[in-house]
């Protein structure tokens, strides 16, 4: 909330409803893509429909303010943030100079007017919808996203006309220390290159790799290509949990508002999808409640109150256990406090857990979820 509050409209009225309520309900349609009447008629909500809808538009514009989508959305614009962003990405996949992957994905909504050109948000798919670009890095992390284009646009043409390819160009002549093998004649570029998906989709240029699907079996170009399809796997993961968590954007809900609305949703959705990855938001469907009385949750939120007052957000290596979190001195001395108040035994519990245990916990004999 205070994030959002100095961007929310300030009604000077005693009947005026909550922030923390519009927000909450707006939230519970990002998270369900229901209808605004099925929102209203919530018993944790009882608003009515037009309100929800005058909701949606004020928190959503809130999200879409130019500061808060600089500062959770960003692609790495200095040489150190570059070499930190390649140092993940090749641990993770092997391949040196990697910033990230890029894909475009469909993003359904309901037939806009005649006057906006209908035919060009009718997809392959046979649906309408917006193709939304997004670049991610390993930790399926949003660097950028443009859904700025209906679901007729091919992305190649998207990428050329994309802010993002100027930055990569800007970028490639200012990196001279880093380095990594050319897509071409085994040229070497003193640069970083963003991963692409792709093979026809974008074009063979420098600060980019596509694979190479014709490649002679065990040769280094066939190396090459199954380390591209598995590092290319993060954005579609981003994808999935992106769309998992904010199910208004799944094909089967659609967006029932204008184009620009919807993509305004869309990078409302892309931000707090970067939030719930700096604060680890888990993203599975059945969170135990001792969860979120244990030291590691109020560790969590350390984390989040240590960030958000930070104009440049670190998001985490991903290095630990996903039930974990990047561990800070100051939330190191919050632990020990709460284990001289007592609470040993039940920090150890949490830190006994694997996550097949926490993952199961209350749940009833013969209905054991599975970690893999």
């Amino acid at each position: 909330m205070r994030i959002l509050t100095p961007y929310l409209p300030n009604y000077d009225s005693p009947l005026a409803v909550r922030n923390d309520v519009k927000v909450l309900s707006v939230l519970s349609f990002y998270a369900t893509g229901s209808y605004q009447a099925a929102i209203a008629a919530g018993f944790l909500t009882c608003l009515g429909r037009s309100t929800i809808g005058r909701y949606i538009e004020e928190v959503t514009t809130a999200l879409n303010h130019p500061d808060l989508q600089r500062k959770w959305i960003k692609f790495p614009r200095t040489a150190a943030e570059r070499e930190r962003v390649k140092a993940r990405n090749e641990r993770e996949f092997g391949i040196p100079g990697v910033v990230g992957s890029v894909d475009g994905t469909d993003v359904s909504i309901t037939k806009p007017p005649d006057a906006l050109n209908p035919q060009s948000f009718w997809t392959r798919k046979h649906h309408y919808a917006i193709n939304c670009q997004v670049a991610a890095d390993c930790n399926m992390v949003i660097l950028s996203v443009n859904a700025s284009y209906p679901g007729s646009t091919n992305d190649a043409f998207i990428w050329r006309h994309a802010p993002l390819k100027r930055r990569l160009m800007e970028a490639f002549q200012e990196d001279q220390s880093s380095w990594l093998l050319g897509i071409q004649k085994n040229i070497k570029y003193d640069c970083f290159i963003l991963l692409f998906k792709r093979d026809s989709a974008y074009p063979t240029e420098p600060w980019m790799l596509i694979p190479i699907l014709d490649a002679p079996k065990e040769s280094a170009e066939a190396h090459y290509t199954r380390m591209h399809c598995h590092a290319r796997c993060s954005i579609e993961r981003t994808f999935g949990i992106l769309k998992g968590r904010w199910r208004c954007l799944l094909r089967d809900r659609k967006l029932h508002y204008s184009p620009a609305k919807c993509a305004r949703i869309i990078k409302a959705c892309c931000l707090l999808h970067n939030f719930c990855r700096l604060v680890r938001i888990f993203h599975i469907l059945y969170l135990p409640l001792p969860y979120f009385s244990t030291p590691t949750f109020r560790r969590s939120i350390l984390n989040l109150q240590s960030n958000l007052d930070d104009d440049d957000v670190e998001f985490p290596l991903g290095e630990e256990e996903p039930l974990y979190f990047v561990p800070r001195a100051e939330e190191v001395a919050a632990v020990e406090a709460a284990a001289e108040e007592g609470l040993e035994e039940e920090f150890q519990v949490m830190e006994d857990a694997t996550p097949a245990r926490i993952l199961n916990w209350g749940r009833p004999s013969g209905s054991v979820l599975s970690t893999t």
